[in-house]
């Protein structure tokens, strides 16, 4: 048996050697990138152990960059005065500065979580959609009659559209209002429990073509 070789039509994953880049655009744009990256690990570990940071870059170009965390002034005291005290005012600074960057962590990671009880949600109606249709004369559960429904199916179906409805007002309200959905994963939880059940264990005397 013949083994046809298939050649790649790129070139994968490669390692890039540790030498500075002589192409000045190539250069820059690897700045730029590495740069939000630097900053992402920055503010990572700041958060995570709780270290002031300070960082100072000059671009290829010859520009200033930096990032402070808590804040320039409670790093620059640190820096060059060393042993002294640093004041009310500017530890007064450092504690608001690091209760907005706690703040922000936190609308993150509510944000994150809805993101995935979302892709969650979307993976389950990608399943659902790629089912074959019900038989011909069977109609899908929607289309059935709600007096023939039980009243767990009832209580389900209920407990799937209300949350369905929660998620598309959240979704709505941050795209007119230009800010993160209110719900955090906590508060849709329940509703993500009930639409799982719902897409697993819909009866059997109706279509389960959603």
């Amino acid at each position: 048996m013949e083994t046809v070789a298939v050649m790649k039509k790129t070139r994968g994953r490669q390692k890039i050697p540790m030498r500075k880049i002589e192409n000045e655009g190539d250069r820059f744009a690897t700045f730029s990138k590495r740069r939000k990256g630097f900053y992402k690990k920055a503010s990572e570990l700041s958060w995570i152990s709780g270290a002031d940071i300070g960082i100072v870059l000059t671009s290829p170009t010859g520009k200033i960059f930096s990032f402070f965390n808590p804040s320039p002034d409670s790093i620059t005291c640190r820096l060059f005065s060393r042993g002294q005290w640093l004041g009310e005012r500017a530890l007064a600074i450092d504690a608001r500065s690091r209760a907005a960057v706690d703040e922000l962590y936190g609308a993150i990671d509510d944000l994150e979580s809805h993101m995935e009880a979302v892709n969650q949600r979307s993976k389950i109606l990608d399943l659902s959609l790629r089912r074959p249709p019900p038989p011909q004369g069977r109609r899908t559960w929607w289309e059935e009659d709600v007096a023939e429904f039980t009243a767990e199916e009832v209580e389900r179906y209920q407990a799937f559209l209300e949350g369905l409805q929660n998620g598309v007002s959240s979704c709505l309200g941050a795209a007119i209002l230009g800010a993160p959905p209110v719900s955090s994963a906590a508060a849709a939880a329940p509703h993500e429990a009930a639409a799982a059940a719902l897409y697993s264990a819909l009866p059997s005397n109706v279509g389960n073509n959603i």
